[in-house]
């Protein structure tokens, strides 16, 4: 089954991974794997896990600032510029300075 991705579905995955909430991904790294419903926790933010032997757990996050730069570039041909405008300020604030477009 071949799937369509139409623009407006990208800009609202990006706003997922954007303002996505890390509390499964911390949750599934240190919970027993056997005890958690995998399919039930929201794992948007989840870009890599890692258990080592010695018992040490490093987790990898989606970067949340360059999922809003990205939804700011495919917003920038959107008509009004309401939700472009909030992005950069959003952005703007997350990274400390104007750098984001």
């Amino acid at each position: 089954m071949q799937r369509i991705f139409r623009k407006k579905d990208v800009i609202k995955r990006l706003g997922e991974i954007a303002l996505g909430r890390a509390n499964d991904s911390v949750k599934l790294a240190f919970t027993n794997p056997e005890r958690l419903d995998i399919d039930s926790l929201d794992l948007t933010m989840l870009s890599e896990l890692r258990r080592a032997a010695n018992g040490s757990v490093e987790i990898k996050l989606i970067n949340r600032l360059d999922a809003l730069k990205i939804m700011m570039e495919a917003l920038r041909d959107e008509p009004g510029g309401e939700a472009l405008e909030f992005l950069q300020t959003l952005c703007s604030a997350e990274a400390g300075d104007s750098s984001c477009g």
